[in-house]
C-alpha cells in the first residue's frame, strides 16, 4: 500500500480518482473512502472486490453514493 487510509480519504475528498487493491483494507477503510469520494464524484475502482461478501460491498456502495466501482 503507498498511501495510508487518511491520505486516500483526503485524496477522494479533493475530488481525485483512483484504483485501490481490496486486499490491503478493511471494509471500514472502504467506506470512509467511498463517503470521501460521493462528497465530491471521486471515481474509485477497487479491484479484487471478491475479498468482500456481497453485504459488505453494498455497505460501501451506499457509503459512495455510486463513485464505486467493483472488479472482481
Amino acid at each position: 500500500m503507498l498511501f495510508d487510509v487518511e491520505t486516500l480519504v483526503r485524496l477522494a475528498a479533493a475530488g481525485g480518482g483512483f484504483k485501490i487493491n481490496a486486499e490491503d483494507f478493511y471494509v471500514d477503510d472502504l467506506i470512509k473512502i467511498a463517503v470521501a469520494a460521493g462528497s465530491k464524484q471521486s471515481r474509485i475502482v477497487v479491484t479484487k472486490a471478491d475479498e468482500f461478501d456481497s453485504d459488505d460491498l453494498i455497505r460501501i456502495a451506499e457509503a459512495g453514493k455510486g463513485c464505486m466501482l467493483f472488479e472482481f
